[in-house]
């Protein structure tokens, strides 16, 4: 989905429906910026990215993984296996392209600073998300048992969430 020269497609928008988007093409500079913070695998560079957005955007691992092997092939990133995963950390020709587009950087920071809610949201945004990931486990929707037992349990946490107003 498009909207003029926003990308509504570049942010995976599910449960948290996206009001803005992100210009196509700047994907190489968010993931690389993610890396500035040092090595990491995949999953945790959307953290990173879905942090700094204030926990309102979860980039799609159709987003992060593709931009990450054409980093690679690029020489911005190398991958690097640690703990049966795959980690990647920026190089210098990495380095110099984020320097050499620093305007373009700093524009696309300055617009989620000023759409991202409180730091801390982040945190409820994350716990949420690995509370539905946690539901939807083979596992636990094996059974109607197990289905029903969850539910409960969801539907006690939102009363209690209520409960904060």
């Amino acid at each position: 989905m498009h909207h003029g020269d926003m990308d509504f497609g570049f942010w995976h928008r599910r449960p948290f429906k996206a009001p803005f988007g992100v210009p196509r093409g700047l994907a190489k500079l968010v993931v690389l910026n993610a890396l500035k913070e040092g090595p990491a695998h995949g999953y945790e560079v959307a953290k990173r990215i879905a942090r700094q957005c204030g926990g309102l955007y979860f980039p799609s691992s159709g987003l992060i993984y593709p931009t990450l092997n054409l980093l690679e092939d690029m020489g911005y990133v190398r991958a690097l296996p640690k703990d049966g995963k795959t980690v990647y950390e920026l190089t210098d020709e990495g380095t110099r392209y984020l320097e050499a587009h620093k305007e373009e950087l700093d524009l696309l920071s300055r617009g989620f600073v000023l759409r991202k809610p409180r730091e801390k949201t982040a945190e409820v945004m994350f716990a949420l998300k690995e509370l539905a990931q946690a539901v939807m486990d083979p596992r636990i929707l094996s059974s109607d048992e197990r289905i029903e037992a969850a539910k409960k349990i969801l539907d006690e946490a939102r009363s209690k969430v209520e409960g904060l107003r």
